[in-house]
């Protein structure tokens, strides 16, 4: 999208936190929500695209006290955890590589709460002004408070508001394998001795704490958690209902990424767990430009990945 829209909307969004509740696979509930407006026979859902997300326990446990039928109350009413994390959502613009079409994509970005910044702060000890487990370049969010907020993921999203169209160009985090790989080269050093690098103060024991007591929450779900954001995003805070993602070799094609491709689960476990289906329709945005045409001479059919919600 071009840059002026990209800054319109995100003037024209409410201002302030907007506070993101999840637990593990609380997106089926979501998606359940989104499929189902009405009551409905459960022996319809189980002929429909959605039929994956019946046999998630959750939702199994719901079912077995239905009656037959599901309706948008007892969807609300099974929808909560008292386990759940409280995450911090913001939006940002991104301007570099790895877009699918010039202009600007969106960035989502799903933020910790103090729930963990604080104690993170106190078993890590990062160095002030310094995102330790990010990496710069990224677009994480650029918070410049001595207490700042570190982004545990984020996802960059293409927009046509007038055809009510999105595509999902990636999603992403920087914080779940950084985290591990400083622990894993701390382990490595004498015990006792203070890791004096990658912008924390801390020996390999605060670090196994941390990985251990409070990352170990987030990096089994970050990915669902963040995809989960971004149809809530999507959705309910813009109204758009026809959303696609990238196969892998789309992303690769469209995106022009020849080197350090992202883990492929990103772009083929994580949207089928999320009843996306592949497609050779293209976003209105990009099925016009001839660049698209190219690839496809060259290339036969582009396939994405599509959602309706």
């Amino acid at each position: 999208m071009k840059l002026e829209e990209a800054r319109w909307l995100r003037a024209a969004l409410p201002e302030g936190r907007t506070l993101y509740r999840y637990y593990k696979d609380r997106y089926s509930l979501q998606l359940l929500r989104y499929a189902v407006p009405v009551e409905v026979p459960v022996q319809a859902l189980r002929a429909s695209s959605v039929a994956g997300l019946l046999q998630k326990p959750r939702v199994r446990e719901l079912l077995a006290r239905c009656d037959g039928r599901l309706s948008p109350s007892l969807l609300q009413q099974a929808d909560g955890d008292p386990a759940d994390e409280c995450y911090v959502l913001s939006l940002g613009l991104w301007r570099g590589q790895q877009m699918s079409r010039d202009g600007c994509n969106l960035v989502l970005q799903l933020n910790f709460a103090r729930s963990h910044d604080v104690p993170f702060r106190h078993l890590v000890r990062p160095e002030e002004g310094v995102d330790p487990f990010n990496f710069h370049a990224h677009p994480v969010l650029d918070d410049e408070r001595r207490e700042r907020r570190y982004t545990l993921a984020w996802s960059r999203i293409d927009v046509d508001l007038d055809a009510g169209e999105a595509l999902i160009e990636e999603v992403q985090s920087d914080w779940v394998r950084r985290a591990v790989a400083v622990q894993r080269y701390a382990s490595g050093l004498e015990a006792g001795t203070m890791l004096l690098r990658f912008g924390v103060e801390a020996d390999a024991a605060r670090l196994q704490r941390y990985r251990d007591t409070l990352l170990a929450r987030h990096a089994g779900m970050w990915d669902e958690a963040m995809l989960s954001a971004t149809l809530f995003f999507l959705r309910e805070e813009l109204g758009i209902r026809h959303i696609y993602y990238h196969t892998p070799a789309s992303g690769q094609w469209l995106k022009r990424i020849l080197h350090r491709l992202t883990p492929r689960s990103l772009y083929t476990e994580l949207p089928r767990r999320f009843c996306f289906r592949e497609t050779d329709a293209l976003p209105g945005f990009l099925a016009r430009t001839r660049r698209v045409a190219r690839l496809r001479k060259a290339h036969g059919a582009l396939h994405m990945q599509v959602l309706q919600v």
